[in-house]
């Protein structure tokens, strides 16, 4: 079993083109904490940070095949992804609050309708069916 932990990041990238899904797992472990804190100190939400975090990893996959390490090593890479998936989910959650401030309740309807006003009469209107039940 190939131990992924002596690859840097730019071996690992070319592994990861490859197809070979435990680079992922070996990305994962040595940046998962790292981002982890960046999305933390960004959404101030743990269940959120994980989301972005993972949302990043998955994106990573995704792109495998176009990826590469040209300029930058693969922790500024992460970082900045990170950045900008937090603010997206910042985003998001700023319509969602606009969204949710914008919504007004319908306002009571109109329950005096003529059409309920005559049935409520009718109702109200002794019957000779019910008389002669009920009596």
């Amino acid at each position: 079993m190939v131990d992924y932990k002596i690859y840097g990041d730019r071996e690992l990238v070319q592994l990861m083109r490859g197809g070979d899904e435990r680079v992922l797992v070996e990305i994962y472990d040595r940046y998962w904490e790292k981002m982890l804190a960046v999305a933390f100190n960004r959404l101030g939400n743990l269940e959120e940070a994980e989301e972005c975090v993972q949302d990043v990893l998955c994106k990573l996959w995704k792109l495998r095949n176009d990826f590469s390490l040209a300029k930058h090593e693969l922790a500024n890479y992460l970082a900045r992804a990170i950045r900008n998936q937090s603010f997206n989910i910042l985003d998001r959650r700023h319509r969602e609050r606009l969204k949710a401030e914008g919504y007004s309740p319908i306002e009571m309807v109109n329950l005096h309708t003529p059409e309920r006003e005559l049935i409520a009469r009718e109702l109200k209107r002794p019957s000779l069916f019910n008389f002669i039940i009920f009596k």
